[in-house]
């Protein structure tokens, strides 16, 4: 089932989604038969704090067979004329019931970008992410350099992602810690 929903706080918009559903299951396809007594929570809210300033909440819950899961993300979206900053922050817990150790995790990304008359957006997004906040020196980073250029609503996108972390990380065994990855594409939009 599912609940949604808008409503107007001091003369803004704020809308809402609240979702309950299967929860963690190995033994099916857990689309397909309900045989667990866990389920999951979703909630996702938005408010347009200001005519510049949309901030935005999520939230999951899941009692699995083996752990509990709760994350929650923080949103922002700020624009001005052709500026707009974009930005997200994301942090959660893995809470085992089994012999495995607890988990905790957290993110975030930031996004500035400037839409020119032509058609032009370059953008640069900064984002890190640490997979586990007990363990030192795990996190990783991502830096993007990128470009949109929409020209009649066909958008054509250029971008140089380069990934790199900490000693302990995935990345980290890479010769120089990270690597650089050029990324296209083509879009239809409609």
């Amino acid at each position: 089932p599912a609940l949604q929903g808008n409503a107007m706080i001091n003369g803004k918009a704020i809308d809402y989604n609240l979702l309950l559903f299967n929860g963690d299951q190995s033994d099916t396809n857990p689309f397909e038969e309900d045989n667990n007594t866990g389920k999951a929570v979703t909630f996702r809210s938005r408010y347009n704090a200001t005519d510049d300033l949309q901030i935005g909440y999520s939230l999951y819950y899941d009692v699995g067979l083996s752990s509990d899961v709760m994350s929650h993300g923080v949103q922002f979206e700020y624009t001005y004329d052709d500026f707009r900053l974009l930005g997200e922050g994301v942090w959660g817990d893995i809470d085992s019931s089994s012999s495995a150790a607890d988990l905790n995790h957290f993110g975030w990304f930031i996004q500035p970008s400037y839409s020119f008359d032509n058609g032009l957006t370059p953008y640069f997004r900064f984002e890190h992410y640490d997979p586990n906040t007990d363990i030192s020196e795990d996190h990783g980073f991502d830096a993007v350099l990128g470009v949109n250029f929409n020209f009649n609503g066909l958008i054509f996108k250029l971008e140089n992602n380069y990934f790199f972390g900490a000693d302990n990380s995935t990345l980290g065994t890479l010769p120089g810690n990270g690597y650089n990855e050029i990324k296209g594409a083509i879009v239809v939009g409609f």
